[in-house]
């Protein structure tokens, strides 16, 4: 099978936006679901600088994910049931070993509707992350049809405008 000797051609400005990205996202985590009893007293001026950086977490999200797929739309991706069905695979694989930690950490009996739960996963939302971009997966090449199909049809009515 040839290779391409081409490099892909880097964009600088995405690549730096998909860092701002993952640090709001961190900044979310840290501040809102760390934990930290410092910050969670009401009307201090700790809890409006964690209030400030954690509200950012789910616009970063949302950047992070376009980010995703907008970098799949142009080296044209096509759904492959192999690469899914890989990702889920993982997805399960990594929530057991986190479960048997877990379970082993703090001495706790693994019940069989956790494990049935943990198995699961994808499919009931419980990491709202993944099955958001397993669903994506399965849905970009139609919104690729779609966006181009819609360019398509916008220049023919530029085109046809009489000045």
């Amino acid at each position: 099978m040839p290779q391409n000797t081409e490099k892909a051609e880097r964009n600088s400005g995405l690549e730096l936006l998909r860092f701002i990205a993952i640090i709001l996202i961190v900044m979310h985590h840290a501040c809102i679901s760390g934990g930290i009893e410092i910050f969670k007293t009401a009307f201090s001026p700790n809890h409006f600088v964690v209030a400030a950086f954690g509200i950012w977490g789910m616009f970063g999200v949302d950047v992070f994910f376009l980010l995703a797929f907008w970098f799949m739309l142009e080296i044209k991706y096509t759904f492959r049931i192999e690469r899914w069905i890989k990702l889920v695979v993982q997805t399960v694989l990594l929530s057991m070993i986190a479960l048997a930690i877990g379970a082993i950490v703090f001495h706790e009996s693994l019940l069989a509707k956790t494990v049935v739960k943990t198995i699961l996963s994808p499919a009931l939302n419980t990491y709202w992350y993944i099955t958001a971009y397993l669903l994506a997966f399965i849905f970009l090449p139609f919104f690729e049809r779609y966006i181009e199909s819609f360019q398509t049809k916008h220049w023919l009515r530029c085109s046809q405008r009489r000045w």
